[in-house]
């Protein structure tokens, strides 16, 4: 019998526990940082230009990507297409003469492959080739800091102290519709005002 009763013991105090709300909970918490792009802080001109310089200083390149807009990110792949050269946006570099860089290859293997079919990994692998080949077309230094930003509601106009070279450069950002304040152009003294996501336009 007293077999019989705990089963119906339980079933009463499951009835009379106080219901969870669930939606009341997940409307407290704060929204999880659920992948690596949660995680960069692009809510303002001044979060996306220190997160700038941090991912850039240590070479995550995959990450500086994804500080870029849409029309940024596809301007980098645009500019090798139109010159057919990466001296745009490596001005140190000539043609497409950039060792461990995986562009216009063909039959490259798996790493090239990966390369060619993703446009973020493309931009890494291109980057970090100039990093280390010492072509980047900017550096940080680690006293590297932002001099001045002037906002508007949808877009800012920032400079960045860098020392590095050049010493100083400009940045152009955008907010987008998701509130993600992006990396519209990057330019510096005698660079060009046109090419994205930043470029030299190469003498003839």
């Amino acid at each position: 019998m007293t077999g019989l009763l705990r089963p119906a013991a339980v079933l009463l105090a499951l009835a009379c526990a106080v219901p969870f709300d669930v939606s009341t909970s997940r409307a407290q918490s704060p929204a999880p940082q659920r992948t690596f792009l949660d995680r960069l802080d692009m809510s303002s001109p001044a979060a996306t230009l220190t997160t700038l310089i941090r991912t850039y200083r240590r070479s995550d390149y995959f990450a500086v990507f994804f500080l870029l807009s849409p029309r940024a990110k596809s301007g980098f792949s645009g500019t090798i297409a139109r010159y057919f050269s990466l001296q745009p946006l490596f001005p140190k570099v000539r043609g497409m003469n950039l060792p461990g860089a995986h562009v216009g290859e063909r039959n490259g293997g798996d790493e090239s492959d990966d390369a060619l079919a993703d446009p973020a990994v493309s931009f890494d692998n291109i980057m970090l080739a100039a990093d280390r080949a010492g072509v980047l077309p900017f550096t940080f230094g680690p006293a590297a800091q932002i001099s001045s930003i002037d906002a508007g509601d949808t877009t800012a106009i920032a400079g960045i102290a860098t020392d590095g070279e050049p010493q100083r450069i400009a940045v152009g950002l955008r907010r987008l519709t998701t509130g993600d304040w992006r990396i519209e152009r990057i330019t510096w003294a005698g660079s060009s005002s046109v090419l994205q996501p930043w470029g030299v336009v190469p003498h003839r």
